[in-house]
C-alpha cells in the first residue's frame, strides 16, 4: 500500500516520470461512485518519459461495474504493471478492460486477485498476445471451463506468460476431473 498523504501538495509530482506509480484507493468519507485518487512517485530520479509505468487501484469493491469503463479508456500503452486487486470486478468489467488494453497494449504484469472473474476468454486474448508475462487470478470464481480456456491460451506459441497465479479459486476442479 502507498504511504499516507499529508496534504494536497503531496499529489504534486511528475506522474510521467519513469519510476512513477499511481495508487487509487477508496475514500471512507465519500459514496462509492468513483475511487479516491492518491498519487505516489517512486524512485529518486524523475526523467520525463511520457508514460505511467505502474497503476494500482486496490480494494474499491463498492464501485459499480459501469464506473470502471471510463477508467479503462484512459489507460495508455506502456503501462508495465496494473494491479486491480480486491475490486469485486465482474466478468463484464474485466472483459471491458481487456478490450481497452488489447494484446499489444497489455501490461507485463496484471493483478486481478480477489475479484469475481470466471469468464476468462477475453483475458486469454491478452495471454496469447505475448506481452503479458505475469497474471494473478487468485481468489476469483474460476471453474473448470475457465481452466480449460487458460490452458489453451498458455499452450499458444505466442504466449509469453511466465507466472499464472490461480490459488484460492475454490470452484476449480470441484465436481469435475482434474
Amino acid at each position: 500500500p502507498p504511504p499516507a498523504l499529508e496534504s494536497e501538495a503531496d499529489l504534486d509530482f511528475d506522474m510521467f516520470a519513469e519510476d512513477s506509480a499511481l495508487w487509487l484507493e477508496p475514500s471512507a468519507d465519500e459514496a462509492p461512485e468513483a475511487p479516491e485518487v492518491a498519487a505516489v512517485a517512486h524512485g529518486t530520479e524523475a526523467r520525463a518519459t511520457g508514460q505511467l509505468r505502474e497503476l494500482a487501484v486496490i480494494d474499491c469493491a463498492d464501485v459499480p461495474t459501469e464506473a470502471w469503463s471510463p477508467v479503462w479508456l484512459e489507460l495508455r500503452p506502456g503501462l508495465q504493471e496494473l494491479d486491480l486487486s480486491g475490486n469485486a470486478l465482474s466478468d463484464r468489467a474485466i472483459g471491458a478492460l481487456c478490450g481497452a488494453l488489447r494484446p499489444e497494449g497489455a501490461p507485463a504484469r496484471l493483478v486481478l486477485a480477489g475479484n469475481r472473474c470466471k469468464d476468462v476468454e477475453r483475458l486469454c486474448g491478452l495471454i496469447s498476445g505475448g506481452r503479458l508475462k505475469s497474471l494473478d487470478l487468485s481468489g476469483n470464481e474460476l471453474n473448470n471451463k475457465s481452466a480449460a480456456h487458460l490452458a489453451e491460451a498458455v499452450e499458444n506459441r505466442t504466449c509469453g506468460l511466465h507466472l499464472l497465479a490461480l490459488s484460492r479459486n475454490t470452484r476449480l476442479f470441484s465436481g469435475g476431473s482434474a
